[in-house]
């Protein structure tokens, strides 16, 4: 996996080398990650405003009980979207590719945590709770 930055200021983790038309530039390992969550952070900010709600999903949950599967998702324009891949990349979850991040813990309400955790990332100042959560 490559970071790659681009002209428009998109920050993209490739598994395979842009072709030639590309005008994307190749940075380091360390510099694209810190690059791609400052962009991922840029780009939910404009997509969850102060007071949104985002809604999560437990898709499984493992044996032990000791991680589980959550999609976040959000409404917009009539439509819901799932932000897991931003998320993850935003606050450094993994993203499974059966869909949802991977969460690790138990003993509270973990889709909870996540958003809480997605709050204080989008909205330093605020307390955590500038973001509501719902579970669908």
């Amino acid at each position: 996996m490559t970071y790659y930055v681009y002209p428009n200021g998109e920050v993209h983790n490739l598994s395979f080398a842009p072709g030639p038309e590309s005008e994307g530039r190749k940075v380091s390992n360390a510099e694209g990650k810190r690059m791609r969550q400052e962009y991922t952070l840029a780009k939910l900010r404009e997509m969850i405003p102060d007071g949104s709600t985002v809604y999560t999903i437990l898709r499984s949950v493992s044996r032990n009980g000791m991680s589980r599967r959550i999609s976040l998702a959000f409404i917009c324009n009539g439509r819901i979207g799932t932000i897991d891949h931003l998320a993850g990349d935003a606050l450094g979850y993994r993203v499974s590719n059966r869909g949802g991040l991977i969460v690790g813990g138990c003993g509270m309400d973990m889709g909870f945590a996540l958003v809480y955790s997605l709050s204080c990332a989008l909205h330093p100042d605020a307390d955590g709770y500038s973001i509501r959560h719902e579970w669908i």
